[in-house]
């Protein structure tokens, strides 16, 4: 393996947590990685940031793959690190609030699928066969017979509203099965059955958040790469991809420098990756018409904000309550924020992290991180037209409505629209989670790892049926995988001739 400065087995493009678990793993099989991250912190989305002596998560909420066996703690246990990155168990996953009631939702399947018969047992036998095909279907891990396969090919197409109605009558189970339709970045009637599915299953072992703070899962990752002879170097953003015929040799970053290698990883935006590092002229046909066919996933609006406890009693918050109507569900135009829309009330995300990590705010306060999808092109033309503060007054007085007492009680906030998570990202419309999961997308891995062009891999959740951390760690070390399956394929093939 070359040693000289600027010459790599492989190179990563973006510090998402797919990109630094596809680093640490090749790294850990003595690979000399080279990852390049755009921003000054590693992470992605999954990264904090600090207000004076306040920690906000900027988009992690829950993970799951956390509990013993399960792929994050795997992932972490191989790599021999278990001792510095510990998991706090949520339980409740999620509270749900539908209209006045309160549903504490577990991450587990059979206890969620009691949970249901024990509140709705006129419906018992569609819970249970509902449930039990969710949670087969997760167990296999994409190890698919025929059978199953055609079955997991009619779950594509049928959407998470059709299955749901088929299956149920009483509209708050179909509430309750939908209170995680925000981690897919889709409304219900778009949703593909399958890609829900996968985002339920993945919380079977529990719901977990990070002792410390989410930017643990990072730097733990950063520490273990340079610790072990690769490199990490932030504030490098690569503009081109350098390709020689069908084969990729390096890439060249915004300073003018360039690094090569014959094994380019991207954790970057997809239409980023082919349409602007590189020539997309050197892509199939047909590759360059499928990723103009896919559609982003929304992006979001979030409120980064402290309540001081002693005006707002902590013991009214819970980890993370979802608030979700049947309004959300039935119809699309009420799923995401509209702020021209008075009546609009989106399904909400309220994420109390300081309930389960005290360290993220100081004694007496709580920190909360309230989040509703939204359409990033319509939302950001409004926000150039009225400004940024239009918006976020708007937001407000939303919440307001479903949170009383909310505006008056906020001690300080920020307020963050897709522009803000381009800004960091550089994901397309600030999308938060890759490509829409929607029924239009067959196939479980469009795109991934391999691509058209020798040595490019794609990893992150603009590439396989990724989504949250537990997807996009788990398509970090599948990325990793393909690499030396291939790298072991052409040592066989030398071997003989």
């Amino acid at each position: 393996m070359n040693n000289s400065n600027n010459q790599y087995d492989i190179i990563v493009i973006g510090s998402g947590l797919a990109g630094l678990t596809s680093a640490a793993l090749l790294t850990q099989s003595g690979y000399k990685v080279l990852v390049l991250e755009q921003h000054y912190f590693v992470g992605g989305l999954a990264h904090t940031f600090k207000r004076s002596n306040y920690i906000f998560d900027s988009a992690i909420h829950v993970i799951g793959g956390g509990e013993e066996g399960g792929e994050i703690y795997n992932l972490y246990n191989k790599l021999g690190l278990l001792d510095q990155i510990k998991f706090t168990k949520i339980d409740p996953m999620i509270t749900v609030k539908i209209e006045d009631e309160l549903f504490s939702v577990p991450g587990e399947l059979d206890k969620f699928k009691s949970l249901l018969q024990t509140l709705f047992p006129e419906e018992q036998t569609s819970i249970r066969n509902v449930i039990d095909e969710i949670k087969y279907i997760g167990s296999l891990k994409g190890n698919y017979n025929t059978e199953v396969l055609k079955r997991i090919i009619e779950l594509e197409k049928t959407s998470f509203k059709e299955y749901l109605d088929e299956h149920f009558t009483h509209p708050h189970i179909k509430l309750l099965l939908s209170s995680l339709v925000l981690f897919a970045g889709v409304s219900i009637d778009e949703l593909s059955t399958f890609k829900m599915i996968n985002i339920m299953s993945s919380y079977n072992g529990g719901a977990f958040y990070p002792k410390g703070n989410s930017q643990q899962l990072s730097n733990v990752l950063k520490k273990y790469i340079l610790e072990n002879g690769s490199k990490v170097i932030v504030n490098r953003k690569v503009e081109k991809i350098l390709v020689n015929g069908s084969d990729v040799e390096g890439v060249v970053d915004h300073r003018g420098n360039h690094y090569r290698a014959k094994t380019i990883i991207s954790n970057a935006d997809l239409k980023n990756t082919f349409t602007q590092m590189m020539d997309e002229k050197l892509l199939p046909q047909s590759f360059r018409k499928q990723l103009r066919n896919l559609k982003n996933s929304y992006s979001a609006v979030v409120l980064y904000g402290v309540i001081k406890n002693e005006d707002w009693n902590q013991t009214n918050f819970s980890h993370e309550t979802v608030y979700i109507s049947e309004k959300n569900i039935e119809n699309s135009m009420d799923f995401c924020f509209d702020p021209l829309n008075s009546e609009n009330v989106p399904v909400i995300s309220f994420c109390c992290p300081s309930v389960s990590e005290k360290s993220l705010a100081p004694a007496g306060y709580s920190i909360i991180n309230v989040m509703s999808l939204c359409d990033s092109h319509y939302l950001e033309k409004i926000r150039d037209e009225k400004g940024k503060e239009f918006i976020a007054d708007k937001y407000l007085n939303m919440l307001e409505k479903k949170i009383p007492g909310i505006k008056e009680r906020l001690h300080f906030y920020e307020f963050a629209t897709p522009r803000t998570i381009h800004r960091f990202t550089l994901n397309d419309g600030g999308s938060i989670y890759g490509w829409m999961k929607n029924t239009i997308r067959i196939g479980t891995d469009m795109f991934g790892p391999e691509t058209p062009i020798k040595g490019l891999y794609l990893t992150g959740h603009w590439s396989q049926s990724a989504h949250g951390v537990y997807g996009v760690m788990r398509s970090g070390r599948l990325t990793a995988e393909k690499i030396m399956e291939m790298s072991n394929l052409l040592l066989q093939i030398a071997i003989k001739d």
